[in-house]
């Protein structure tokens, strides 16, 4: 009998559930967005109430706060590494740290690259050979975005470009992470919480031409604050205040990226204090939902296997979960269900998010988690042997 197991495997540290609980938060939420704007674009069918969904709030289909969220549990999960390395004084060598980088999160990447390449170009046949190849090069090179500029995404998948920016993180991570060498914990969580702050303002005023890590690093510097005061044994236990906290956040968050507040007699104000207050907001509102769920584990819903078992394969769903929507999306919308938009579309979300979870898991179990054992890659050639005198 087959004994499968969906768990992470964790080679340093303690596994940590409540972190797949954030992870299943975060894809969930980039799931949604995806799924919603395929629909909207792509559901074509005749309905008695058109454009039914725009009385959902916007809010909800917003996967750009599930990527940042991503983007702070990569700032935790790597900066963990060095403080624990620094403060702790725990031994560390960097080329494991950039071995076990290029071992774990390589293999799978390339592969579903590489599958997409060929089903664009042969299969569907939606792109020719050599924007494809370019498109391909430039991806797995992590060079797409700094190619092809902000207003082109990746023309293979379009996700990847977000992976680029976490590859940005884990270069520089060494580098950022020697802030852990300060001795003194208030001044190091001072500096951090000053640049999530003042570089996000750096940005907008001096601008790149192609997105990367430039556009993000407040999220990463959060998540380095987190691991901070994770690893501080003598951490606060009052969470009544972070629940209100988190509470009004949303509040100030939703208020002040309402379109109402842009008009003729604000837009100075707007363009100089409004984003401030929109990302001192989003670092507040990650705080809190770290406390929350990590520190005093208020939602204990996110530590269940089911959470995490999707929580732990998120990086193969992040990879998979847009071309299994296009491909199948585009087939399942052809077929009217009801005679109203709402309804038809919440079923099409029910089945693609049913098979996008099912490939998805399957990849994890076939590719992602093996990956995941230390030098894995020693053990291929033994692991050869044995399939290939199988059929002798």
């Amino acid at each position: 009998m087959f004994n499968i197991q969906f768990k992470r495997i964790i080679q340093t540290g303690k596994y940590i559930p409540e972190i797949d609980g954030l992870r299943f938060i975060a894809i969930i939420s980039v799931l949604f967005f995806h799924l919603y704007n395929f629909l909207n674009v792509k559901n074509l069918n005749s309905y008695k109430n058109p454009n039914s969904q725009a009385a959902i709030p916007s809010f909800i289909f917003n996967g750009n706060l599930g990527v940042q969220l991503f983007f702070a549990i990569s700032g935790f999960i790597l900066s963990s590494y060095f403080a624990k390395a620094y403060i702790h004084q725990q031994p560390f060598k960097i080329k494991d740290y950039f071995i076990r980088r290029l071992t774990r999160m390589e293999p799978p990447y390339m592969l579903i690259m590489i599958l997409l390449f060929f089903a664009s170009v042969y299969i569907a046949k939606t792109i020719d050979l050599h924007e494809a190849l370019k498109s391909l090069v430039a991806s797995l090179l992590y060079i797409h975005n700094i190619c092809y500029g902000r207003s082109i995404p990746p023309k293979l998948n379009v996700v990847a470009w977000s992976l680029e920016v976490e590859v940005q993180f884990y270069l520089l991570a060494p580098i950022i992470c020697l802030i852990f060498k300060i001795h003194k914990k208030a001044l190091r969580r001072a500096i951090l919480l000053i640049m999530a702050v003042i570089l996000p303002q750096l940005n907008n005023w001096f601008p790149l031409s192609f997105i990367s890590i430039y556009d993000y690093i407040q999220y990463f510097l959060i998540g380095m604050f987190i691991a901070d005061l994770y690893l501080d044994k003598k951490r606060s236990h009052n969470q009544h205040w972070i629940i209100v906290t988190m509470l009004v956040l949303i509040i100030i968050y939703l208020f002040f990226k309402s379109d109402s507040l842009i008009n003729s007699y604000s837009r100075y104000y707007y363009s100089a204090i409004i984003p401030v207050v929109i990302n001192v907001s989003h670092i507040l509102l990650l705080i809190s939902l770290f406390y929350v769920v990590l520190f005093f584990n208020a939602i204990p819903l996110l530590k269940y296997n089911f959470i995490t078992n999707i929580g732990g394969a998120c990086y193969s769903i992040y990879l998979l979960h847009y071309p299994i929507i296009s491909i199948f999306g585009n087939l399942l919308v052809k077929h009217q269900l009801t005679n109203y938009e709402l309804i038809d579309n919440i079923c099409y979300s029910i089945i693609l998010l049913a098979v996008v979870l099912f490939i998805s898991e399957l990849y994890f179990l076939l590719i992602e988690r093996p990956c995941m054992k230390k030098k894995w890659y020693l053990d291929l050639m033994p692991r050869l042997n044995k399939f290939l005198q199988f059929f002798k």
